[in-house]
This record gives C-alpha cells, sequence and structure tokens, in this order.
C-alpha cells in the first residue's frame, strides 16, 4: 500500500532560491543564505559558546546531535513525522521519541504536538492502552496504530502531556486530552495490579532484544510507571479532579512499596534488574530522570537511589560507557546463545534484522553474551544526571565520567560526531589484538538513543518550569560565573552570572512571567517578565 504524502516546502516556492526569495525579495541569495547561517549560529549559541559552563566535549555533542533533525518528514498537509531510524523502519514510536524529542519540544513544539495529539487519537482499544507507533515495521500505512503494548509508551505519553502543560500553559490542550490520560492510566494501574502486585506486568519496553517482557517485573518499567502516576496526579489536581488525583497517589505510594518489597536488593543495595533475580540494569533510573526533570521530585527514597547508582557503576561500568545488564545468569554455549537471541528476534521485532549478521558472526567467534553485556547509549548520561541531581555540590568531572567514556569515545576515537549509534559493544570483547570490534558501533546506526544527554542541561542549570503557575526556576551546579542555556517549548536562551548580576537573554521565542515568577538560586527577578528574543534581564546575584 502506498501513499503520496507529498512535502510542505511545495506550498511555499518551487525552488530553493524561489523559496527564499519570498522572505527577502530584494536581497540576493547569498544574503538570505548569510543571515540564515547567523541564526543557526545564534541557535548554536545556546548550547555552546566560548562561556558555556560544561564541558566542550559536551557541547559538541550536544551542537551536532540536532543533525538527527535530517530524518523529520513535514508532509504536505502540514504533518510532521520521523522514523525510528534507517535500519528501524517504523514511524515515531512513542519510546524511541522519547528519547530524542528535547531538542524538537525546544525547537519545534509544534512537531511534538502533533505526534503526541496523533498517538492519543488512536486510544479506541477499551483496555486503554496506546500502541507502539504511527506506521509499523511493515513499512505502513502511516499515522495507524500499530505494534506492540509496552511497558514505556503509554506512561511516557502521559508524562509528555504534563511536559507540554507545563511549558506552554495551554490549559485547553490539557482539557482536550485528560479523558485519554484516564484511560490510559486505568489501564496501567489495572496491568500493575495483576495478582495484586502492583507494578507493570509482563511488559516488553525500548530495551527489547534482551527480552525483558518475559519476567513478571522490571525495575525499568516500574520507574516509568512511578513518573506518570506522579504525572496523572499533577494534572488531576490542575483540573480539579480531586478523586482521581487521591486515587492516583494511593496506586502510587503502594507500587513504591511494592518495589521496595520486590525489587530492592537489601543485601547488595541496588533495585533488581526484574523480579526472579539479581541482574543489575544500566539505565534503570530513566524513569526517575524524567520525573525529576519535569518537577516530580523523586520517586524512591534518596539513599536507595544513591546506593543503586554505587552499583550501576561498579558491576555494569565499562571503559566505553554502561552494560545494559549484568549477572543475569550462566553464558549458554555460543550456538545455543545465538539460536535462543534469533528466535527473541523474529518475534520481539524486525529491528535489528540488517545487523543480525554481524551479531551472529561475533557470537560465533568470540562466544559474546549478545544480549546482556553491550552497550546501550542512554544507560551513562542518565546515571550522570541522578548523580549530579543527587550529589549538586559533588565533583562534577567524576558524575560526567561514565557519559564521556560512552561520547568520548565517538567524538576523540570514533571520531564520528554525527553518526551515534544505539548500541556500542564493550571493552571486554576480545583481546588486544581485537581492539577494532571493542567501543564500536554494534547494532542500529544514527539513533536517538543518546539523545537522553540533553537532560543534562537541566542537572546543571536546575532549571524547573511551571508556566501555568508563573515560575520558572533555576538551581546552577556551577559558582558564579556560569552560563547555561534557558531552554522552553519553542524559545531558547541562556541564564548567566558575571560580576555580581544574573542575567537571562532569550534568543528565540518569548518569556513572559509575573513578577517574582523568575528566579536563581531562590533570588528572583523583582519585576514582570516579558522578553522577546535578542533582550534580556539583569540583577544582582
Amino acid at each position: 500500500m502506498s501513499e503520496n504524502v507529498g512535502n510542505f516546502y511545495e506550498h511555499l516556492g518551487e525552488s530553493s532560491a524561489d523559496f527564499a526569495q519570498q522572505f527577502v525579495p530584494s536581497a540576493s541569495s547569498e544574503t538570505v543564505l548569510s543571515k540564515i547561517v547567523d541564526t543557526i549560529a545564534s541557535h548554536h549559541s545556546v548550547f555552546s559558546n566560548p562561556n558555556t559552563s560544561y564541558p566542550v566535549w559536551l557541547q559538541d555533542h550536544l551542537v551536532n546531535q540536532m543533525s538527527h533533525f535530517r530524518g523529520m518528514m513535514y508532509l504536505r498537509d502540514g504533518r510532521m513525522r520521523e522514523y525510528e531510524a534507517y535500519d528501524c523502519p517504523d514511524v515515531d514510536s512513542i519510546h524511541n521519541d522519547y528519547q530524542r524529542h528535547l531538542p524538537y519540544f525546544w525547537l519545534m513544539p509544534q512537531f511534538e504536538k502533533s505526534k503526541i495529539a496523533r498517538w492519543g487519537a488512536g486510544q479506541n482499544i477499551p483496555e486503554g492502552y496506546l500502541l507502539e507507533d504511527l506506521g509499523s515495521f511493515g513499512l505502513g500505512p502511516l499515522d495507524q496504530w500499530s505494534d506492540r503494548i509496552m511497558g514505556d509508551t503509554t506512561s511516557l505519553w502521559v508524562v509528555e502531556q504534563l511536559e507540554f502543560f507545563r511549558s506552554t500553559n495551554d490549559v485547553s490542550y490539557l482539557n482536550a486530552n485528560f479523558h485519554t490520560v484516564i484511560e490510559a492510566v486505568k489501564w496501567m494501574m489495572a496491568n500493575a495490579m495483576t495478582n495484586n502486585q502492583g507494578l507493570p506486568w509482563m511488559l516488553v519496553c525500548t530495551y527489547d532484544i534482551i527480552d525483558f517482557g518475559k519476567y513478571n517485573s522490571t525495575s525499568f518499567n516500574s520507574f516509568l510507571y512511578l513518573a506518570a502516576l506522579r504525572a496523572a496526579e499533577e494534572m488531576a489536581i490542575v483540573l480539579d479532579f480531586a478523586d482521581l488525583a487521591v486515587q492516583y497517589r494511593a496506586a502510587f505510594l503502594f507500587s513504591q512499596q511494592q518495589m521496595y518489597k520486590l525489587l530492592w536488593n537489601e543485601t547488595k543495595g541496588y533495585f533488581r534488574a526484574y523480579i526472579g533475580g539479581d541482574a543489575v540494569m544500566g539505565d534503570t533510573l530513566y524513569g526517575q530522570v524524567v520525573a525529576h526533570h519535569h518537577g516530580l521530585g523523586l520517586l524512591v527514597d534518596q539513599e536507595k537511589l544513591q546506593s543503586h547508582l554505587a552499583a550501576e557503576l561498579k558491576y555494569n561500568g565499562d571503559v566505553y560507557g554502561i552494560k545494559v545488564v549484568t549477572g543475569r545468569h550462566t553464558p549458554e554455549p555460543p550456538l545455543q546463545r545465538l539460536k535462543a537471541m534469533t528466535d527473541r528476534i523474529h518475534t520481539v521485532s524486525r529491528r535489528v534484522s540488517q545487523a543480525l549478521p554481524n551479531m551472529m558472526s561475533l557470537t560465533e567467534k568470540y562466544g559474546y553474551d549478545t544480549q546482556d553485556d553491550v552497550i546501550w547509549m542512554g544507560g551513562a548520561p542518565d546515571w550522570s544526571y541522578m548523580q549530579i541531581v543527587l550529589n549538586p555540590q559533588g565533583n562534577i568531572t567524576a558524575a560526567l565520567a561514565p557519559t564521556y567514556a560512552e561520547l568520548g569515545n565517538y567524538r576523540d576515537r570514533l571520531r564520528d560526531l554525527w553518526n551515534i549509534v544505539g548500541i556500542t559493544t564493550p571493552a571486554d570483547w576480545g583481546t588486544a589484538s581485537d581492539r577494532n570490534i571493542q567501543g564500536t558501533p554494534y547494532i542500529t546506526s544514527h539513533y536517538g538513543f543518546v539523545m537522553v544527554d540533553y537532560y543534562l542541561i537541566g542537572a546543571f542549570s536546575g532549571q524547573q518550569t511551571n508556566i501555568p503557575a508563573g515560575t520558572l526556576s533555576f538551581a546552577p551546579i556551577y559558582a558564579c560565573p556560569f552560563n547555561l542555556p534557558l531552554l522552553l517549548a519553542g524559545t531558547t536562551g541562556t541564564v548567566s552570572c558575571a560580576q555580581g548580576e544574573f542575567t537571562v537573554t532569550i534568543l528565540f521565542g518569548a518569556l513572559r512571567l509575573p513578577q517574582g515568577g523568575m528566579s536563581v538560586n531562590g533570588k528572583a527577578y523583582p519585576k514582570e517578565v516579558d522578553l522577546q528574543g535578542g533582550f534580556s534581564v539583569s540583577w544582582p546575584s
């Protein structure tokens, strides 16, 4: 089945030169292009300029990862869509989109709004869950809800409703979508209460190749479930659904206790990857990262979070990042392991089919457990985010070390900032003579998984956003002087400190807040804020 979806730019002219002349008819094409380049450079300066406080290697990555925009489709009718990756031809899977969504959310929020509305419109299934994507691996049809029921799709969709509202104050949009939120949370709670367990029950997640859907519950899905319950509670409070807010709070507290009871390893001090074993998963705390970024606080006891971070680094730390799982089982013989993985690939998805020959050859040659010991690129940035949040006065270099191990490998060794893959090989594959297979791309090129490193900006700046409440606050981990991004839906700028003053500058979009609504380190700007791009305000630090 095929569909001619067209290109939105066909409405704007027959050529790029024609398009440029419509906007600056008296200027030469060279002048127009020069202004476009200046605009791009100005935008890049939000994330990277000579005064930016966080490390240059991370600045390089955050600017260059915007090359991910190359995969976006701007259709004739105004819809915006994107494939998961070159070798994963599904369109806008919820869980993969959320890994990469932050720069889109900041720069073109209409893209995110278009997708989250379409995902929610597909909730026509009586159970209430949202299916995985808007275009199946079978390559169509476009904008039809398809593929899997997952532990990190419905939950992340719920969280994004709160994110969009708090950054835009679009009450009408929240009202229009809240019925779908109610049905989605109802399904999540019913699924979690299977056998009265209180945690997401036997659901696959974005970490599909390691086959976590076969376990009763996993910590990865459970943290996202807790985040979704907290987000739903906050939205219910805003919209005066008091009974629902109480219900969501009770479900949250019960599930939190169940995590302590069923998943917490008291002896070794970490959350087990799944019920029924003592494996440790890198990126267990992704749901906690998402929750904290959106002002939902800590989902479990802080001491347990700190202990778990230490365990992830101890058991899963690698020269090239953080391994996805350790301690799951005694490795099977290579051929048995290969057959089991091949079977799983056929039943879980077709998303690694192009990488399968390479995986087979490595398994047969080296006998590696290709499920568990590789490095999925979201684990290290999420680890660093939580390490900074829990220890804001701690050693920043040490907190970023796993992320530098992962990203520095691509920047300084592989020298490829535009093709960060989904999964990288670890340092203990092969011997010294086999270094060409260590720390190298393994599966799925040009992938968005690594883009969770954009969350680190919020860890550095301490930005907390609640535009409906009239507040935008910062608590930077850096002492003055500092210079850090300010990032909202459709609005970007910087927050800085120098010579006894705080300064907020808007470069794109606009910012409006009531008197006292904007603060840095608890010190509020004393007037109303009404800033357009190119303007700034300052006040004593």
